[in-house]
């Protein structure tokens, strides 16, 4: 393979599969459920519209997704970001989460850092380090070992903590009946106005108010859509950029990989699917195998690097597709960074509705694992002596 693919291969690798995601497992798709009664002695990294982890794992966690729900054990630091989160089993390390609608029923061993709208601690858990919390409505019931510093709109606070609280509110501090501070309790707010303490809550050290604007849930609301917002734009910042070099620098492959697919949709569709699923079968079949543990990692980093370029590629296919359809209507397949670009764009902009959005992103990651991976496969037939 000439030395500018490979150059160009690994370039693409660099940006979209960080170093961590090697020695671990690796779990995508549109829904994903990690069985009850399972054990994963292994880290777990999971992507998905709906996630929910409900066996135990020996590692540490890591989940992306809209809803998320954990119901298993974690041996490790767990790192969660999504809409709707519920962590409803033991952390034993730090967890950290980002999002929406948070909830969180058991024991963290470690320190708890939450960004999200509204933040849920219940009773039933105990933070057994420092509790960190930026949010529009806080509510604390869950005991902490440790400090506890809280930025938010309305924060609630109603269980013990053993060290200093620090929270600045706009809308207003509650400290409820159950309250035992052993430290000392600081807050900031427009006056001193915005604490409320319970005659039966207990504050051992001093009671001490810093005046200071602070930030609205409304405005903080606005500030995290602004944050995911400049987010999502970055990654597709970054997807054409990559999208641009690839078809510049790899016009030859890419314009392989385009024409292959166009010219047979149905045909490479179907490969697609049945690279998606065979391929991790066969690598599971090596990892439980003695002999076979090199081969599962190297199939295992060349499933990795497939599905990349498939992503990548399938904004390019799309683009070439209609350049050939809409725009040129010529028979010939054509790719150059114009077209590859206005591709990614135009089903990055599909992709947001609902249903039949997700439904065309699938079909053309299909279509593009299909015509990269029934060209790497000839490529390597066609040298295997």
């Amino acid at each position: 393979m000439n030395f500018k693919y490979i150059v160009g291969v690994f370039l693409i690798l660099a940006v979209f599969v960080p170093l961590t995601t090697f020695g671990a497992t690796i779990k995508v798709g549109d829904t994903y459920t990690f069985q009850e009664g399972e054990t994963l002695r292994d880290n777990l990294y999971i992507g998905a519209g709906e996630v929910a982890s409900d066996g135990n794992v020996f590692g540490d966690l890591l989940i992306g997704g809209g809803s998320v729900t954990v119901t298993g054990n974690v041996s490790g630091d767990a790192t969660i970001a999504g809409g709707d989160i519920s962590v409803l089993e033991r952390v034993q390390g730090d967890l950290r989460i980002v999002g929406g609608d948070i909830l969180v029923t058991e024991n963290v061993t470690g320190d708890l850092m939450v960004v999200g709208g509204n933040v849920r601690v219940l009773a039933g858990a105990t933070v057994g380090k420092d509790l960190v919390v930026l949010g529009g409505r806080v509510v604390v019931q869950g005991n902490v070992n440790g400090k506890v510093r809280v930025i938010g709109g309305e924060v609630v606070l109603d269980s013990k903590i053993n060290g200093n609280v620090d929270i600045k509110a706009s809308d207003g501090i509650t400290v409820g009946d159950n309250a035992i501070i052993m430290g000392d309790l600081l807050y900031s707010g427009e006056d001193e106005s915005v604490l409320a303490v319970s005659e039966k809550a207990v504050i051992a050290g001093e009671t001490i108010f810093k005046e200071g604007k602070i930030i609205s849930a409304s405005t903080f609301k606005t500030a995290m859509f602004a944050f995911f917002s400049t987010f999502l734009l970055i990654k597709l910042i970054t997807i054409l950029v990559v999208v641009a070099l690839a078809t510049i620098f790899l016009k030859k492959f890419s314009n392989n990989i385009a024409k292959s697919a166009v010219e047979h949709l149905g045909k490479k569709t179907l490969w697609g699917f049945i690279s998606l699923i065979v391929i991790p079968v066969a690598v599971a079949i090596f990892f439980a195998s003695v002999f076979g543990i090199a081969l599962g990692l190297l199939g295992l980093f060349g499933y990795i690097m497939l599905l990349v370029l498939a992503g990548v590629y399938s904004g390019v296919i799309f683009g070439a597709w209609m350049d050939k359809l809409v725009v040129r209507k010529q028979e010939e397949v054509t790719v150059d960074w114009k077209n590859g670009v206005l591709g990614v764009v135009a089903l990055t902009l599909i992709i947001q509705i609902p249903i039949i959005g997700g439904l065309a992103g699938f079909f053309f990651l299909l279509l593009s694992l299909g015509s990269i991976s029934t060209l790497t496969y000839n490529y390597l037939w066609t040298r295997r002596k």
